[in-house]
């Protein structure tokens, strides 16, 4: 009798162990997001020039009205796909009862999206969702339906998403703490800075203007699929990382040759006459990094903090 109680016991234990497993973030980001925005929130908000991309007032006033603790945030993905689909996904230490409370005294109103729980607010156009205990969406009714297709398998989610992987796995392997990835569909090849200026409008919580320059910095010249891009501080230096999945091998293979190329000359220019914006882009190549992998081509620059401060 007593050997058939431990025996239920490690089984009882090893399906809860099952049943708390953690939900990564990637799991429930829709294949539909064309343009994400992923932080660890605390680093970004705990460094001035980090956070000087980011709209922390307006975040965390939307925070404050569902009753999260700014402190407890850990991870902040915003996400769009271009046209409706908006929203951000929060992991922390929430508090999902009282955040509902504070919901239903606020006039939100409960529905549901395939048996799982909505909170649609009185004006009707954002809605809220617990995703587990620690993670919540909160953002568009399409974004909400995305997320939830995501996690019960009813559609792909962005991790298991084959489309640009190098350049997913190359991001999510990133210790930097801003990132940023970008779908370019073959019709926005020409309209690169709308498209991210697009994204900015709907959601209007991150500076997007240093993305977009970086996928201009290739985009005019090169057929590009994708792009993606992480910011962070190592020590004195602000480390910024741009990188491109390129139409094909050879593209990527040209676009590195003139990188390099570039980066070379930096060393024999002569700098009499020349200003100091001109100056300033000689020293950012000759502190350039590159590698190419296949279709992937990866560039990151080291830059002064001090001066990145200054011209943020």
């Amino acid at each position: 009798m007593r050997r058939a109680f431990i025996v239920l016991l490690l089984v009882s234990l090893f399906l809860k162990g099952c049943a708390e497993r953690r939900v990564e973030t990637d799991e429930i980001i829709p294949d539909s997001a064309d343009c994400l925005v992923k932080l660890r929130y605390q680093e970004v908000r705990s460094d001035p020039f980090l956070s000087s991309f980011v709209d922390l007032k307006q975040i965390e006033e939307i925070f404050k009205g569902i009753s999260i603790n700014p402190q407890e945030v850990h991870e902040l993905v915003i996400l769009s796909d271009l046209k409706e689909m908006f929203g951000m996904i929060v992991r922390g230490n929430l508090d999902p009862r009282g955040i509902k409370d504070k919901l239903k005294e606020e006039g939100a109103l409960e529905e549901r999206y395939e048996g799982d729980k909505l909170f649609r607010s009185p004006e009707g156009e954002i809605f809220l969702t617990f995703i587990s205990r620690d993670i919540l969406i909160f953002g568009s009714r399409s974004c909400i339906e995305s997320v939830w297709d995501a996690r019960r398998k009813r559609a792909k989610s962005w991790a298991e998403d084959e489309e640009l992987m190098d350049l997913k796995g190359e991001l999510s392997s990133s210790p930097l703490p801003m990132r940023m990835y970008l779908k370019v569909p073959q019709q926005l090849m020409d309209a690169l800075g709308v498209s991210i200026e697009g994204a900015k409008g709907v959601l209007n919580l991150i500076d997007l203007k240093p993305f977009a320059e970086l996928i201009s910095l290739v985009g005019r010249i090169a057929m590009v699929e994708g792009v993606g891009a992480a910011i962070g501080r190592r020590g004195d230096k602000i480390r910024l990382q741009a990188l491109y999945v390129m139409a094909d091998e050879k593209m990527a293979s040209i676009i590195s040759g003139i990188v390099a190329l570039a980066e070379g000359l930096t060393h024999v220019i002569p700098r009499e006459g020349m200003g100091e914006e001109d100056i300033e882009a000689i020293n950012m190549l000759r502190n350039v990094e590159m590698e190419r992998r296949g279709r992937l081509l990866s560039i990151t620059w080291e830059l002064d903090v001090q001066a990145s401060q200054e011209n943020p």
